[in-house]
């Protein structure tokens, strides 16, 4: 996530000014609160790498679906229930006993 990056990111400069700042004061405070900033930073970069891995995962496993968002759900027409699918070949009952039949002995 890019907010995550952008806070890590801004730690560390943070951190590197807060560095920067001890020495040339001999402040022992600030340099600990300048490596606390940084140890932040870290943390934040870690999270953004458990966050986009996560999200690689669950867009690998929703598939692509995720990726184009919602379907237009308006121009679907719904099935005709009573329309009789008139691709598909129908067999006597004497046929499908048949291969009931011939099934069984290859057996």
């Amino acid at each position: 996530m890019l907010i995550l990056r952008i806070i890590s990111y801004t730690c560390f400069g943070l951190a590197g000014l807060g560095i920067i700042f001890a020495l040339g004061e001999g402040e022992i405070m600030l340099m600990s609160l300048s490596v606390s900033t940084a140890i932040a930073g870290v943390l934040m970069l870690a999270l953004d790498k458990i966050v986009t891995t996560l999200t690689e995962i669950r867009d690998t496993i929703i598939g692509s679906r995720h990726a184009e968002g919602p379907a237009d759900t308006s121009t679907v027409q719904p099935a005709d229930t009573n329309e009789v699918n008139k691709s598909a070949p129908t067999k006597s009952l004497e046929e499908l006993t048949a291969d009931i039949d011939r099934m069984k002995s290859n057996l």
